[in-house]
């Protein structure tokens, strides 16, 4: 056997027996930007913030004429208008590769627009549904490149949970429904994974419920949609992620949502099919909404909020503050650390917080600060950062940056990375250390393995490049 996969077989060796912990550090509390009144975030079921490290991110705001993102490279904020129009509301970003993409709310329109080049420049915006009573808009970018929108869109006859895409160059030709119209449909959430697309969203007027639908061709057909908690009386606004175990080959998909003042956790072990009990990971002495939830592929997951004093008016900015609370273990239940922290940048309050993944280690709380005396909106920022100590610890965590879809494979599968590869090699063995399939010039997000020659069994990946070997993962063959 040689050295590249004993070494790789140790990894995965000890990451069975020895338990996940990162060490989550909260930096300082920092402020971003400092705009007019009348700046806003979006504050339902959207990502705020998108990057490929802590120092190469951005933010995205807005108000109601224009759209701000401000980018953080080479240890400074620059702030770019991407787009000027009217009625503007709930602008959300998303990126693929290198390319940022936007989607928000323009009078009657949902729309969206792309930079190549960092958010200096933008494509004209193209119109992503009818004209409408259209509200809510959601955007994701799967690792293939598919940007996926879900929005609701109100008539006469109901409110409908909608999805689009956009593939190679263009947008699909038609809009698909997901929901029904009786149901009164809204505030939906989407992420993909490969061509598994995932949408959750809430159903009627208070006491509404959350229901959540999938489809394993990129949007085309949907199966039908299952309630996540038929027996909680009030729930509403969800939120989702996606994190991938590639040690145990295990998809969790996360939920996160508020009902009665308390935000609630559940996960899903078999994309959506059966879902865990909910679970309340607020604190129980304050009120809190709008959760957002985001995580990495080591087991942390994290949940943002927005809360207030019990009894208080929820239209009260002033009083509100930025709650927080994560799972170091895959959120298992009990695993959170219930109201674990909770901050307010100043004493004007602090409204719309969101958390947003930038990296494996790197996550961000973002909100906003009101000085209506001042005439300001103070942007602010929190670093949450996940530590893996020791360098065994840190090739585990490699490994874990890959995802193997399907696993088991049968002939062929697609291998995701987390980290964009640049002339990469792939190197695979069997349980004996025999290289079996070799790959070079791998570049991208994404690529193809095609295992219709090797035998049925056990396998070991590792890829390197230049002079060092920078992930790991293990797959399974099967027919």
């Amino acid at each position: 056997m040689n050295r590249a996969s004993i070494l790789a077989v140790t990894l995965l060796l000890f990451s069975l027996y020895c338990p996940l912990s990162g060490q989550v550090q909260i930096h300082p509390v920092k402020q971003v930007a400092l705009e007019p009144i009348g700046i806003k975030y979006c504050f339902n079921n959207t990502k705020l913030m998108v990057g490929k490290s802590a120092d190469s991110r951005h933010l995205v705001y807005f108000s109601d004429d224009t759209i701000y993102v401000v980018s953080y490279t080479n240890g400074s904020w620059q702030r770019n208008i991407a787009h000027t129009g009217k009625s503007i509301l709930s602008a959300t970003i998303t990126r693929y590769a290198d390319t940022i993409w936007l989607c928000w709310k323009e009078g009657p329109l949902i729309m969206a627009s792309y930079s190549a080049n960092r958010g200096e420049v933008w494509s004209t915006p193209i119109p992503v549904s009818d004209a409408g009573r259209v509200s809510s808009p959601s955007v994701w970018a799967s690792q293939n490149g598919r940007i996926c929108f879900v929005w609701s869109n109100e008539s006469d006859a109901g409110s409908v949970i909608c999805y689009r895409s956009y593939d190679n160059g263009s947008l699909t030709d038609s809009t698909i429904t997901i929901s029904n119209p009786e149901d009164m449909a809204s505030f939906p959430s989407v992420i993909a994974v490969g061509d598994t697309v995932l949408c959750t969203w809430k159903v009627g007027k208070l006491p509404s419920k959350v229901w959540f639908s999938s489809s394993f061709n990129g949007g085309v057909h949907w199966n039908e949609a299952v309630l996540t908690a038929p027996s909680l009386s009030a729930s509403k606004d969800p939120n989702l992620a996606h994190a991938y175990d590639s040690v145990s080959g295990t998809h969790y998909v996360y939920l996160a949502y508020d009902g009665r003042n308390k935000i609630y956790f559940q996960r899903s072990t078999d994309w959506g099919v059966t879902w865990s009990d909910p679970e309340v990971i607020s604190s129980q002495s304050k009120s809190s909404q709008f959760a957002h939830i985001d995580c990495n592929h080591r087991g942390f997951v994290g949940v943002s909020y927005e809360q207030f004093p019990s009894g208080t008016s929820l239209f009260n900015d002033k009083l509100k503050d930025v709650g927080f609370t994560y799972s170091t273990n895959w959120g298992a239940p009990g695993s959170f650390g219930a109201d674990t922290l909770a901050y307010t940048g100043n004493p004007l309050g602090s409204i719309y917080a969101a958390l947003c993944k930038v990296s494996e280690t790197a996550f961000y709380l973002t909100w906003l600060s009101v000085d209506s005396t001042g005439g300001n909106t103070h942007v602010f920022e929190r670093n949450i950062s996940v530590d893996y100590a020791s360098s065994i610890n840190e090739g585990i965590y490699r490994e874990r940056e890959i995802t193997i879809i399907p696993n088991p494979v049968v002939d062929i599968c697609t291998i995701g990375v987390a980290r964009e590869l640049h002339n990469a090699s792939v190197f695979v063995y069997n349980e004996i250390g025999t290289e079996v399939i070799r790959l070079h010039d791998v570049s991208g997000l994404e690529f193809r393995l095609d295992c219709t020659d090797v035998h049925p069994g056990t396998y070991f990946m590792n890829i390197s490049q230049g002079a060092e070997n920078v992930l790991f993962g293990k797959f399974t063959v099967w027919r």
